[in-house]
């Protein structure tokens, strides 16, 4: 028997803000703000080259991807990828987890 996997429902930045609002004395206003900011910040931090590591919660930074060959699928044909960098998100240990302890 084919196991099936139970989707996750989507948050949305709308959804982060009123959620973080609910917990703290902020303004809907200021809670977007600050969340803007955050999303900003770690954006910027990750085009500069930097590693971000929130303990606990998980480490985002980028990879260097060399260049390499491979098959266009539609085509069949031999591609080229340009090297690039790629971003990585690793998450915790302690995060892992309390995802896999989670019940259906």
């Amino acid at each position: 028997m084919k196991a099936t996997k139970k989707t996750s429902s989507i948050i949305s930045k709308q959804d982060l803000v009123d959620r973080v609002r609910a917990e703290t004395d902020l303004t809907k206003a200021e809670t977007e703000q600050t969340i803007t900011q955050f999303l900003k910040e770690i954006n910027q931090s990750l085009i500069k080259g930097e590693e971000i590591r929130l303990v606990g919660h998980f480490t985002l930074k980028t990879d260097w991807k060399d260049e390499r060959k491979a098959i266009n699928l539609q085509t069949k044909k031999p591609i080229k990828v340009p090297a690039h960098y790629a971003p990585k998100c690793k998450f915790s240990a302690e995060l892992k987890d309390k995802i896999k302890a989670r019940k259906k």
